[in-house]
């Protein structure tokens, strides 16, 4: 598969870039792909692609606890206007409803 797509690559005078390349297999041994030229593309355990850590096992556990963080963080930084006296109820609601 890999020589398949190194060919259609080169019809359409893309190059693959080695170094960004990255090869990540599902529920198997983290193998490298070896191309024509020698080159290989090193095999992964996880991923993060557009934000998303993608891992070997296949599922999006990581992903989701990684949320669970950032939301526990963004909720711990403006507690203190949850809790604050200060700012009315109404624009409290806005804040929460924002988030």
């Amino acid at each position: 598969m890999m020589r398949k797509l190194v060919e259609e690559c080169n019809n359409w005078g893309l190059m693959i870039n080695i170094e960004k390349t990255k090869n990540l297999c599902v529920e198997n041994d983290v193998n490298s792909l070896e191309l024509n030229e020698g080159k290989e593309i090193l095999g992964n355990r996880e991923y993060t692609y557009l934000g998303v850590t993608f891992d070997d096992t296949g599922t999006d556990g990581k992903a989701i606890e990684k949320r669970i963080t950032q939301a526990k963080q963004v909720i711990g930084c403006i507690n203190s206007v949850f809790w604050s006296e200060e700012i009315t109820k109404s624009r409290k609601m806005r804040v929460y409803e924002a988030m």
